[in-house]
């Protein structure tokens, strides 16, 4: 996560104050996909439900890319379980749930993509909240003391 944070920061205007709600748009989706591709490929299984294990890269790739490919797949995978089993995820709240259900039922393929969508957005979210607030501390004071020693080298370069 520390990784990820130090790119929030390169990629953040110089008085950004650590905040993940403070950064422009597009930092925080660029955080996002990062957040995805790295640490928060571990956390799929807490965004899909338990009877879509194994799958969950399959799952994320064909939510971004075809929205039917989505449905087509996460039906084959939950065959056999309640609509409950189906849309219950440690990411997904009781709202959500019931909203996907009721698209599933409706065979509203955006309305499930789009929920599922916003929710993982959201998981990966506040995971990048808590790790600015872990990070940025000290990833500030080493960017400080990182421009302080360049400075001392260029001062003594020109000094030559």
């Amino acid at each position: 996560m520390k990784q990820i944070v130090e790119q929030i920061y390169s990629m953040a205007n110089s008085n950004w104050d650590g905040g993940f709600d403070s950064l422009d748009d597009h930092v925080k989706d660029s955080a996002v996909r990062l957040y995805l591709l790295t640490d928060g490929i571990d956390s799929l299984e807490e965004i899909f439900p338990p009877c879509c294990s194994g799958a969950e890269l399959l799952l994320l790739n064909a939510l971004y890319d075809d929205q039917h490919r989505f449905r087509r797949v996460f039906s084959s995978l939950t065959v056999g379980h309640t609509p409950a089993e189906s849309f219950s995820s440690e990411a997904l709240n009781p709202d959500e749930t019931k909203k996907l259900i009721e698209a599933y039922v409706a065979r509203d393929t955006f309305e499930i993509t789009k929920i599922f969508g916003d929710a993982i957005y959201d998981y990966c979210e506040n995971s990048l909240i808590e790790g600015c607030e872990d990070y940025f501390d000290t990833i500030q004071a080493e960017w400080v003391a990182a421009l302080a020693e360049d400075d001392q080298l260029q001062g003594m370069r020109e000094a030559v």
